[in-house]
């Protein structure tokens, strides 16, 4: 069983505003205070300029076209996160960057062995730079917010994220 995950992570009162002006955005809600724009193909279309040059391109694999400028500007009202995650039987990658008051302030990171600790992995590392602690039970910041409910960036869509608020 794969999982696939392009989103955008922050704030919860930060991505619900962020999502306001695209009908295709869904701001889900996770635990631990952090909010999710799943990047679906249909928010990535309407966030993308078409002629663009895909930035980033080297580490990400659908990050938009002008995705450096809007998420600077976007981390102008709270630190945001971009990550993917493409996971199949155990193997794969994780990819992340954070921005803050207009600026890229970490990464972009891209780990394709996921062999290390797994605070260090790419999203872990990205939560942490949001703010986010461990809770009791959790092994990992991914866990902790609930990242690990749906295995596809439509399913957060689809169910709203409604497993991630036990």
């Amino acid at each position: 069983m794969g999982y696939r995950l392009e989103a955008v992570l922050g704030g919860q009162v930060v991505l619900r505003s962020l999502a306001e002006p695209f009908a295709a955005a869904r701001a889900v809600v996770l635990r631990c205070g952090v909010g999710m724009l799943p990047l679906t193909d249909e928010l990535f279309d309407a966030v993308s300029e078409r002629d663009g040059e895909r930035q980033l391109g080297d580490v990400f694999w659908k990050f938009p076209a002008q995705g450096e400028s809007l998420f600077g500007r976007w981390s102008r009202g709270g630190a945001v996160a971009y990550v993917e995650v493409d996971l199949f039987g155990g193997v794969g990658s994780q990819a992340a960057a954070v921005w803050e008051a207009g600026r890229r302030v970490m990464g972009p990171y891209l780990d394709e062995s996921l062999t290390g600790p797994a605070h260090a992995w790419p999203v872990n590392a990205a939560l942490a730079r949001l703010g986010v602690r461990s809770e009791a039970g959790y092994g990992d910041l991914f866990a902790a917010v609930g990242l690990d409910c749906h295995r596809d960036t439509e399913e957060w869509v689809t169910h709203d994220g409604e497993c991630c608020r036990r």
